[in-house]
């Protein structure tokens, strides 16, 4: 017998999805075939697997997987669309028919007012008719092409909008035909009972061309040094199966991974081939007038600022409504407070290394390979805020803020969208963030905070024979920042010193003012300092570059 089992129960994987049905009927007593069709072709079929629940005694005997042929897809939303279809081409047919009778009487006018044309003159001419029998029947056939006219003119219209309904509809199911395709599968359990009852079926089985991923909203609040993370799964999902009405469940678990341990291969170390003497020379030459770009060079800035630093976007004007307009009156006559509405979180189970979250409510995904949001939960994290510049790069101060993963979930990798006491910013990636772990997020520049960078001094010495020939210039730079917030600010301030790539080019360091907190082997300088309200500091560093006079170096300032 045909069973009914639709899903039930969806649990989502990175990279697949594992489908739960689920039916039952009432059986005599014996041995009986359930067959649950329509299944798509893509499933994995060493993943089905059948359970179920019986009268005492009931017994799965088999479980088979056969295919199954369609001459179209036997879901009944093809067929829907099909019958769409069908009854907008019915409608195009009618409306074409209507428009040749227009043509034909359109036709037979034209033929008629041609010999009333050659009729009338003659009957004018022997006196048979007036000239005001002629201007009633032109009146009369002037009204008629008129009329004619107007139909065609509206039909045209009829047909133009259903022509596109048509051709939209027919994409339609062209694309849910591609995906779905028109073969199946079915499963057919034998199950086996003692006595009449009721009997349940489960089938499970695992699907490819479904996934998740996260995405969150960080929204930093500056006055309360918190952050609100909201915590979303985006489902896609192409398995040719609609998923309606069922409960979702999304893991973290990877499934293509558990059964692969990783092997090393041999490491092995090999010559390189001699190059050609002209390559070689070429090298030379390059090496020769290749230094450390400074001052601003773009290829090298990546490795002196953070990467997920966001350029704050201009706060845009909203929309506001008044109480009056949109939460009524209490009866004081004043508008009540609106309260912020609630999210919908999903509960969290462990499954040994992986986390399982499960929807709070039924959802629906269609296969349709569009991103569905599922709300996960939304946490107030605490934070800390300071400010990052590097006077070096430009001229701002850019707010940061350290959070910590108070949950006990983990935040997989994913993008997150940055806003700064309700303004937008931007868009990052998250990285892993374990629970108990802290993570940083820029959320824009702060114009009270001002920084300059100024050259206060540059010096050439081109040196003489006497003086071995070299070439020294001796900068001296000057950082000042200035705290105009009416609160004090911890600010991070970072600057370099040029790095040479050459032997015979020598940096010296002649003043580095107050001393930096941190001074890496490639010369980055850091300060890390608190500034009181409508207080300024000054950095001074100065350095001199020598080389010898033949040599040609780039990246000076």
């Amino acid at each position: 017998m045909d069973l009914t089992a639709p899903i039930a129960h969806v649990t989502v994987f990175p990279d697949r999805a594992l489908i739960q049905r689920q039916g039952s009927a009432r059986l005599e007593a014996g041995t009986h075939a359930l067959v649950i069709a329509g299944l798509p072709p893509t499933l994995e079929r060493e993943s089905v697997r059948a359970s179920g629940k019986g009268q005492a005694g009931a017994r799965i005997e088999r479980l088979d997987i056969s295919n199954e042929y369609h001459a179209a897809a036997p879901e009944a939303e093809v067929r829907r669309l099909q019958e769409e279809v069908e009854a907008l081409g019915r409608q195009l047919r009618l409306l074409q028919t209507r428009r040749q009778a227009l043509e034909q009487q359109r036709a037979w006018l034209n033929q008629l007012a041609a010999q009333a044309a050659t009729d009338m003159a003659r009957g004018l001419a022997m006196n048979r008719l007036r000239p005001e029998d002629c201007g009633t029947f032109f009146n009369f056939s002037a009204e008629q092409v008129r009329n004619l006219d107007e139909a065609r003119l509206e039909q045209d219209t009829q047909y133009t909008q259903l022509e596109r309904q048509l051709q939209a509809k027919q994409r339609e199911l062209a694309q849910v035909n591609v995906q779905k395709g028109t073969d199946r599968l079915a499963a057919t359990v034998e199950v086996t009972l003692p006595e009449a009852g009721q009997f349940a079926l489960e089938l499970t089985y695992v699907l490819p061309g479904a996934s998740w991923t996260p995405q969150y909203d960080v929204r930093v609040a500056t006055e309360q040094r918190q952050v609100s993370l909201t915590y979303q799964g985006l489902v896609q999902q192409k398995t040719g199966e609609d998923w309606r009405n069922v409960a979702l469940s999304l893991s973290t678990a990877r499934p293509s991974l558990v059964t692969r341990v990783p092997e090393l291969n041999p490491w092995y170390l090999q010559v390189q081939a001699p190059p050609l003497r002209v390559k070689q020379e070429a090298q030379d030459r390059r090496a020769l007038y290749k230094s450390r770009p400074w001052g601003g060079a773009a290829g090298e800035q990546a490795a002196d600022q953070p990467m997920d630093m966001l350029q704050a976007a201009p706060a845009g004007q909203g929309f506001a409504m008044s109480g009056e307009e949109e939460y009524g009156r209490d009866q004081d006559g004043a508008p009540p407070e609106p309260e912020i509405a609630d999210i919908l979180k999903a509960t969290v189970e462990h499954a040994g290394a992986a986390l399982l979250f499960h929807a709070g409510r039924s959802v629906d995904i269609p296969s349709d390979g569009a991103p569905h949001t599922v709300m996960i939960a939304r946490d107030d994290l605490p934070c800390t805020l300071d400010y990052v510049s590097a006077p070096i790069l430009e001229l701002v101060a850019h707010l940061r803020a350290t959070v910590r993963n108070t949950t006990e979930r983990v935040l997989l990798p994913g993008q997150a969208h940055i806003f700064h006491d309700e303004a937008y910013l931007g868009a990052t990636r998250l990285e892993k963030i374990a629970p108990g772990e802290e993570f940083k997020v820029f959320v824009g520049i702060d114009d009270r905070i001002r920084i300059k960078r100024e050259l206060q001094e540059k010096d050439v010495d081109k040196g003489s024979l006497l003086q071995t020939n070299l070439r020294r210039i001796t900068y001296r730079y000057r950082m000042q920042v200035r705290n105009y917030r009416q609160t004090p600010a911890h600010i991070t301030l970072r600057d370099r010193l040029p790095v040479p790539q050459h032997e015979r080019i020598k940096v010296r360091v002649l003043e580095i003012q107050p001393q930096p907190d941190e001074r890496t082997k490639l010369d980055v300088l850091t300060w890390e300092f608190d500034l009181a309200p409508d207080h300024e500091r000054a950095f001074d560093v100065r350095f001199s570059v020598e080389y010898p006079r033949d040599l040609i170096v780039t990246g000076l300032p």
